[in-house]
């Protein structure tokens, strides 16, 4: 399965909060029910500074 945010752009936050957190609700969703690791990365490539270290940090901050 692959899940896509089409709406974060590379230099900036996404501006709607509400599709972010239903993006973020159906990544734990998919999370919860599946035995493999989800892969995260974003167009750039440019590791954990950015999109992807935003979204693992809030994922890890909604965990708790």
């Amino acid at each position: 399965m692959q899940l896509q945010y089409e709406s974060w752009p590379d230099h900036g936050c996404p501006e709607d909060k509400i599709s972010f957190i239903r993006f973020m609700n159906k990544v734990r969703q998919v999370r919860s029910g599946s035995f493999y690791p989800v892969i995260v990365h974003c167009s750039a490539g440019i590791g954990v500074i950015g999109r992807i270290g935003g979204l693992i940090m809030m994922q890890t901050a909604a965990s708790v």
